[in-house]
């Protein structure tokens, strides 16, 4: 193992642990209501979960890696403009809970 994969590894390992933990602590002002946020969240990791070993497995790790990060930043890039929807949903709220699926996975991809 060389010095430059590890301080890849390290990187990466940091962007993704303190992008996932973003999400989950950012509920409470993402979407309206706390508890429904926290709930979407929880769905979106066990379907980030369980399609994370198949993606993996017919991708390879480094591409499914890629491709969990690029639709992270797609999703990010998305929630920018402000749309709303009914009930006080915007569109970064849906993005977000979008985007938590992807970050899940890479989390559990490490």
């Amino acid at each position: 193992v060389s010095t430059q994969s590890t301080g890849i590894q390290i990187f990466l390992w940091f962007f993704v642990a303190m992008s996932y933990y973003e999400f989950n602590f950012g509920w409470g002002s993402i979407v309206p209501n706390r508890y429904l946020g926290y709930l979407m969240a929880a769905v979106g990791e066990l379907i980030a979960y369980a399609a994370a070993v198949p993606l993996i497995a017919f991708m390879g790790r480094r591409r499914a890696m890629m491709f969990m990060f690029a639709g992270s930043a797609i999703f990010y890039l998305i929630a920018i403009p402000e749309v709303k929807f009914g009930g006080g949903w915007t569109l970064e709220s849906i993005c977000c809970l979008i985007g938590v699926i992807f970050f899940s996975g890479c989390f559990s991809g490490f």
